[in-house]
């Protein structure tokens, strides 16, 4: 009888222990098709209470090191429960006790304290156990179950509720692995597009906006910003944003002190600054609290151990932790936006050097036709200028001569005409070619532009309605008798460009941009100027009229330039053309033009 007994007993053991690796089995083998954890947790579930006959079951993990423990699954809780534990502190829960020990805590409900006797006791349960889970001896979480009826757990229906919250552990840690890795490769991904598109242009603007809204995805942040630092290296600029709305313009951050501003701080010590709760930290700049901002991530941009600027990933939703492969990820696109500023301004600055150079090469060339120029004017002033006075003496005296009423007048007031033309293409070819430097004093432009209209309209040969729209009190600082010349210059071309009249629109205003600048605009309604001929219109020679020699133009140009100051031209064929001079108000030095070396 007692080796039937004992037979009997392995016998049950042995059936125990076989349904127990069945249920195990199978559990395994739903682990391993289950595309998401919660595919596993139901029949990993009904394989428990299948086993051990309990009426609940919660599945309680520990979310990222900290201190709560998250509700993973529940079965047999009623919404109330459930509530209350889908979040809750672990410290001094019957979880973290278990924890504590390492094996499972096996407790009547009237000897649990608080929530948990409670909860418990309204839904009629008498016994829990908590069992402790481990991946790769680490304690995740627990697995707690509940029977109405008061039980204890064999040995081995411990150690097999220890392996199947294994199992529920496993499959939760490898997909939480799972998700990292696709995201790091959705994250790697993204550092290389943005990269790709940083290498794909080189203007500044562009490469600004591609870097933060890079930096607000890697975050997954709803926005960003981007501070440079100014030409002085005294402050921090905002030069982009995610969203514009939430840039102000010309908004700007001191760096210095050092420890005045977080920005500063990481432009100083070239190291991330992290802010978890913006409440608690004093030194925000103001436009922090405008984008309300709750928690921030500033990183600083360094090429070559020098520190260019920073970039700041904004939270606005509530305070945040940022977690080391978010910094470092987020460090990447910034160094990579950093090397990629870099290279655009070093490439900037090689177009404007080539483009000084250009223009240093273009002087040269100028310099060599206006001192070709200059002797050609000499020889021209020497060898013509002593026929015309002969021809002027002698016209004077035949008009004395013949008298006023002799039929031979007209030929001589001819000859008398066409000498005085020649005198003046002789003096705009000298004036041309070496213009005096200005002397400049205050002038008022409304005086000067009113006379050197009404002396233009004198050769005006249909009627020229004048519309004047001059403020008041608008002196320059201009050699007057140069402007006077630049002004009768471009009045005659109105005039001359309406030859059955028209109207001139004569406008002075002030311009307010990087210095004080006065603008003269001079409009006809004349013939207008073809498209292909606007690029020439300055050049020395060059004329649309029968007998124009060319320079009028180009010593405009040249008057303006010679004060610091620039002309520009608007036509559109048939309707009318509109020069504009823009004069600086206070001038640096005035810029002696090029002289030809005579």
């Amino acid at each position: 009888m007692s080796a039937a007994l004992d037979a009997a007993f392995t016998i049950s053991q042995l059936s125990a222990q076989n349904t127990s690796l069945a249920a195990l089995n199978r559990l395994a083998s739903t682990a391993a098709t289950a595309l998401e954890p919660r595919d596993f947790f139901g029949p990993g579930a009904r394989e428990i209470t299948r086993l051990l006959g309990c009426e609940a079951l919660g599945l309680f993990l520990r979310k990222d090191h900290s201190e709560e423990l998250e509700l993973a699954y529940a079965q047999g809780l009623d919404a109330i429960s459930a509530e209350q534990y889908e979040r809750m502190p672990l410290r001094g829960s019957l979880s973290d006790e278990a924890m504590e020990r390492g094996t499972a805590l096996v407790l009547e409900v009237e000897s649990c304290t608080g929530a948990t006797r409670e909860n418990m006791q309204r839904q009629g349960y008498t016994t829990v156990a908590v069992v402790p889970l481990r991946v790769r001896s680490r304690l995740v979480g627990t697995l707690v179950v509940a029977f109405r009826k008061r039980r204890g757990l064999a040995p081995l229906e411990r150690e097999t509720l220890q392996a199947m919250g294994a199992h529920f552990a496993a499959a939760t840690e490898s997909h939480r692995l799972l998700t990292e890795v696709r995201r790091r490769a959705d994250d790697l991904a993204l550092i290389h597009e943005v990269s790709r598109k940083m290498v794909a242009t080189l203007e500044m603007d562009l490469l600004m906006q591609i870097g933060v809204e890079g930096l607000a995805l890697i975050a997954r942040a709803p926005d960003a910003f981007l501070l440079l630092l100014d030409a002085q290296g005294q402050k921090l600029e905002a030069r982009a944003a995610v969203h514009r709305k939430l840039a102000p313009d010309r908004t700007s951050v001191p760096i210095w002190p050092p420890d005045s501003s977080l920005s500063a701080k990481a432009l100083h010590t070239r190291m991330p600054v992290v802010v978890e709760d913006a409440t608690q930290t004093k030194i925000l700049h103001p436009i922090a609290h405008k984008v309300g901002l709750t928690a921030a991530l500033i990183l600083p941009l360094v090429v070559r151990e020098r520190a260019m600027g920073v970039a700041i990933i904004i939270e606005t939703g509530g305070p945040r932790r940022f977690t080391d492969s978010e910094v470092e990820r987020a460090s990447a696109i910034t160094n990579q936006l950093a090397l990629a500023l870099e290279q655009a301004r070093l490439i900037e600055d090689l177009k404007k050097s080539y483009a000084e150079l250009a223009r240093t090469q273009e002087q040269l060339v100028q310099r060599e036709r206006l001192a070709a120029l200059g002797e050609l004017a000499a020889v021209m002033a020497h060898e013509v200028r002593n026929p015309l006075g002969a021809i002027f003496n002698s016209v004077s005296y035949i008009r004395r001569l013949i008298g006023t009423a002799n039929p031979a007048l007209p030929l001589v007031e001819i000859v008398a005409e066409e000498a005085d033309r020649l005198n003046r293409i002789v003096d705009d070819l000298l004036h041309f070619a070496r213009p005096p430097s200005p002397s400049p004093s205050p002038v008022p432009l409304g005086r000067l532009l009113e006379d050197t209209v009404r002396a233009a309209l004198a050769d005006a040969t249909g009627k020229v309605e004048v519309v004047w729209d001059v403020e008041a009190e608008v002196p320059v600082l201009v050699d007057e008798r140069m402007i006077r010349q630049a002004f009768l210059n471009l009045t005659l071309n109105a005039v001359q460009a309406m030859p059955q009249g028209g109207k001139l629109h004569v406008r002075v205003r002030r311009e307010q941009g990087s210095r004080p600048e006065v603008q003269v605009e001079l409009t006809d309604t004349g013939t207008g100027i073809q498209p292909d001929l606007r690029s020439r219109i300055f050049e020395p020679f060059f004329t649309t009229k029968a007998k124009g020699t060319g320079l009028g133009l180009a010593i405009v140009k040249r008057i303006v330039e010679s004060h610091s100051g620039r002309v520009t031209l608007e036509s559109e064929p048939g309707h009318g053309t509109t020069f504009r001079l823009f004069l600086p108000c206070e001038p640096e030095a005035v810029q002696p033009p090029l002289q030809a070396e005579a």
